[in-house]
């Protein structure tokens, strides 16, 4: 296959994809409004192609789709559970915190899962990442609890998991 017909492939999943999310988000189907989605779809198809984004395609990372959903909804009771130590952090002012900056090392095998742990690790409350640089990130905790939990590599273990191993090459 070509180069020219992989491009075509491309954009056409591009207008297609748009399309449908358009549909799929104004829940409208008379005329005016399919004409809309069908101009939408195409002005960013066409944005993609002059932004050359079908180069890009040999960058994208590989990821276990059947595994995001169970790490979507651990991470939802991470983010409850932490909720739950901050306000009672709150809530009872006498009790001693503890907080810390920390480096934390991974072995993640591109920058898109390093951004993934990094993001699951801010939206986990009593936990920002400051930094992330050279597979290192700079984590303030607010307890030690909360340091315990990031340097027992829970987090970390959990976006390795979702790495496609038939498709990294892992």
């Amino acid at each position: 296959m070509g180069e020219a017909s992989k491009k075509n492939q491309y954009l056409t999943k591009i207008f297609l994809v748009m399309l449908v999310f358009w549909i799929a988000l104004s829940g409208f189907f008379i005329p005016f409004m399919l004409g809309l989605g069908v101009i939408s779809a195409l002005l960013v198809t066409y944005m993609v192609y002059k932004m050359d984004f079908h180069k890009l395609r040999d960058n994208t990372i590989e990821i276990d789709l059947i595994k995001v959903p169970v790490y979507i909804l651990w991470l939802l009771k991470e983010i409850i559970l932490s909720n739950l130590r901050v306000c009672f952090i709150i809530i009872k002012p006498e009790l001693k915190i503890s907080p810390s900056i920390s480096k934390i090392k991974t072995d993640l095998s591109n920058d898109a899962f390093i951004t993934i742990f990094a993001n699951s690790i801010t939206l986990t409350p009593g936990t920002i990442t400051i930094d992330a640089e050279n597979k290192e990130l700079t984590v303030h905790s607010l307890d030690i609890s909360f340091k315990k939990a990031i340097e027992d590599n829970v987090v970390h273990n959990k976006i390795k998991s979702l790495e496609n191993k038939e498709y990294s090459g892992k």
